[in-house]
């Protein structure tokens, strides 16, 4: 597929995502007072106490915005990191169908704000291949989530054998700390099962399961990336955490999102290293995935259609 249309499908794919964005927005109004009810602190605290920001659809604008900054920075280095620039849409097009995304948008949720970031911060290391530490302050003092940002740096820096990196990530970790801490305390009781049904939701059940296959694969590379590092530090940190208490969710599990290439990336190049006549057996599982995925989606994105309908059915009858 050549570069231009690629561009082209991408502008077709925000713009399909924006109208269906928008006819949500009649079921879902947030006011500025509700901010905090949905989880909105420390990052966001700030804004119910600006008049701009408490009018439902300015909050949702912004919101959009970064949504939308969300996918070209995905796709833009999903451009590099893949093979083809087909590889890269076909990313971005998983990030607007996940469930778990569109309900951060639906809600107002500051997920969309956590996975900006550290987007950000590896594709400038991806294009610079260097740290960029004027953002890692900016991330410190933003939100307690970037505090598995941090710990993912320390790890990488661990397997470059830069000490630098492990120094300052570990000083932004302690000021990310100091300013936020972390929620750990209390009595000790099990909530692996809840937090691992978020997690399928927040993929889709099938799409998770290969999201973790594909992580698993990359432990064996010689040169991981950067992504791999933030999502395996933050699924081990939320899996570990929900063994004792209830893990804050929406905070850590949008730092997952940012490991969407490597899956992307392994179905690809397991599917081209076969004979056009084998494939069929590869495509298989990937369509029944797909379908799964998009039924989940769209029963998301049609709720309030599909429950008038349920309701004039019962109702005749």
């Amino acid at each position: 597929m050549k570069e231009n249309k690629v561009y082209l499908y991408l502008g077709a794919l925000l713009f399909l995502d924006t109208l269906l964005i928008f006819s949500l927005s009649s079921i879902l109004n947030i006011e500025g007072y509700k901010i905090e009810t949905f989880g909105h602190r420390g990052l966001s605290e700030c804004l119910k106490d600006w008049e701009f920001f408490c009018d439902s659809s300015n909050l949702r604008g912004i919101f959009l915005c970064f949504h939308f900054s969300n996918a070209l920075l995905l796709f833009l280095f999903s451009k590099d990191f893949l093979k083809r620039p087909s590889d890269a849409l076909f990313c971005t097009l998983l990030f607007l169908l996940l469930p778990g995304v569109n309900i951060d948008i639906m809600l107002l949720l500051k997920g969309q704000i956590i996975i900006f970031f550290p987007l950000l911060l590896c594709l400038l290391q991806q294009r610079n291949q260097k740290i960029p530490y004027w953002l890692l302050a900016i991330m410190a003092i933003l939100d307690k989530s970037f505090s598995l940002v941090f710990l993912a740096l320390i790890f990488y820096g661990i397997s470059k054998k830069d000490t630098f990196l492990i120094f300052s990530s570990l000083a932004f970790f302690a000021l990310n700390m100091y300013l936020f801490g972390l929620n750990i305390g209390g009595y000790p009781r099990g909530y692996f099962i809840d937090t691992s049904a978020y997690l399928l939701f927040l993929f889709s059940p099938l799409v998770f399961l290969y999201f973790l296959y594909a992580l698993y694969r990359f432990i064996n590379t010689s040169n991981k990336p950067l992504i791999w590092y933030i999502a395996i530090t933050a699924l081990c940190f939320i899996w570990l955490l929900s063994l004792r208490q209830k893990v804050e969710i929406q905070a850590f599990a949008p730092l997952l999102i940012v490991g969407l290439p490597l899956m992307t990336r392994l179905y690809f190049c397991g599917l081209r290293v076969r004979l056009p006549q084998f494939r069929m057996r590869y495509k298989i599982p990937f369509i029944i995935t797909f379908i799964v995925l998009l039924s989940f989606t769209f029963g998301l994105f049609f709720s309030k259609s599909l429950m008038l309908l349920h309701s004039a059915i019962y109702l005749h009858n």
